[in-house]
């Protein structure tokens, strides 16, 4: 008989996945190795690709987790005892240091996205990281249409909701990738760097805070509101 095996199918891939974070926080996104990984596992390559079929399913995978890691923390800030508008400002009030699951989180989104990735990757994994993300967008529907249905948004129609959902979004990840590319190429003027977390006079949080205020809230975001929530993501640890 068989000697029964040391882990489950599940318990190999996340050490598979936990080994490939170290081997790429000791090299690099693009240095690390498959040998490296299955070493750090203590499996066989053979093992390994049972879970993965190439660096590309690696870096899908780790976006995937973290895709996932986004979703339960997303999903506890909108939780959060704030009004709604305050909770929206809350993601981007957030202290990245104490909130990444990766210390190069914001490169793998870049890298994941480029289509060199996504045509080398394979199916099955592509379609985990596509799920993952989708989750995170029908939460933020969830959340505005919550937000509606209460009577603490006023909006005429479905459009108007949408593009509400949208432009919190897209602002949010906009400035985040801003704000990378800057400090990943410098900057000639040193105020355009963004030090985090950020505060009230920063201008992605002074922009959301406009945006958010075009619409019709039962109570606008004031600076007030701001402050609260930041002295709320202390109390959580986020901030």
């Amino acid at each position: 008989m068989s000697p029964a095996p040391r882990y489950s199918p599940e318990e190999e891939q996340e050490l598979v996945l936990d080994a490939a974070v170290g081997c790429i926080e000791e090299s690099s996104l693009l240095g690390f190795t498959i040998g490296a990984i299955a070493k750090r596992a203590g499996l066989s390559v053979g093992s390994l690709y049972k879970h993965v079929q190439s660096k590309e399913d690696l870096l899908v995978a780790l976006a995937t987790r973290q895709a996932r890691h986004t979703r339960q923390l997303y999903g506890e800030i909108l939780d959060a005892d704030l009004s709604a508008p305050q909770r929206i400002i809350s993601l981007s009030l957030l202290d990245p240091a104490k909130t990444r699951l990766f210390s190069f989180d914001e490169h793998l989104n870049t890298l994941v996205s480029s289509e060199a990735i996504l045509q080398r990757a394979s199916q099955g994994w592509l379609a985990q990281m596509r799920s993952a993300a989708e989750s995170i967008d029908l939460m933020f529907r969830d959340f505005f249409q919550g937000a509606a249905d209460s009577g603490e948004l006023d909006v005429a129609n479905e459009d108007e909701l949408h593009t509400l959902s949208m432009g919190c979004w897209s602002m949010c990840a906009g400035f985040q990738h801003i704000a990378l590319m800057r400090n990943v190429r410098g900057s000639e003027r040193q105020e355009h760097l963004l030090n985090y977390p950020l505060q009230a006079s920063d201008y992605p949080i002074v922009c959301t805070q406009r945006l958010l205020n075009t619409y019709r809230w039962r109570e606008p975001l004031s600076a007030e509101a701001i402050e609260a929530a930041c002295e709320q993501l202390i109390a959580m640890g986020y901030r």
